[in-house]
């Protein structure tokens, strides 16, 4: 007597090696053909400030204006400016560990927590502004090196326009 594979066990062993290569996969993972976020993908914006004893924190938020879904993950670049387009002294100094992949639906936010102070520090003056007031913040998205740009009016960054920043994490709020 012959025996031969049937169909059904055949295709039972099917589902269960899709199952498997399924499981492998990391249930945050983005799908292979989601295209990366680029500059003209996205917006930005600064939150409300919570200010105290010297320091402010606010919350950036990258909004996916695009009509298609798109991925992220990192940090943003920053860059204070004047109205007339000067660049004002600014450097960023990443805090928190892992920064997770963020998947943006269109109209979807991406956020990040900006720290800095408005306490003169080092050769910063005392009796006045410790830096210029920038009316813009130019935000370089991850693996970009062109910016979106929105209004700054925060007033001056001391510590030579030093920002904390944490990476782009995924918000619930639309």
């Amino acid at each position: 007597m012959r025996l031969t594979p049937s169909i059904t066990g055949l295709g039972a062993l099917a589902v269960l090696a899709a199952a498997a290569a399924a499981v492998a996969l990391p249930a945050s993972a983005p799908a292979a053909s989601t295209p990366r976020c680029h500059t003209a993908d996205v917006s930005a914006k600064v939150g409300a400030v919570d200010a105290g004893a010297g320091q402010r924190n606010a919350t950036l938020t990258l909004t996916n204006r695009s009509g298609h879904t798109c991925r992220t993950a990192g940090y943003v670049g920053l860059q204070l400016t004047t109205a007339a387009g000067g660049k004002i002294p600014t450097s960023t100094k990443r805090t928190g560990g892992s920064a997770p992949t963020v998947t943006l639906r269109p109209g979807a936010k991406a956020v990040a927590t900006l720290a800095w102070t408005v306490v003169a520090t080092g050769s910063e003056p005392t009796n006045g502004p410790c830096e210029r007031s920038a009316t813009d913040l130019l935000v370089i998205p991850p693996n970009e090196t062109t910016q979106t740009s929105t209004a700054w009016t925060q007033g001056p960054v001391c510590n030579r326009g030093q920002f904390t920043i944490g990476a782009l994490r995924g918000s619930q709020r639309l």
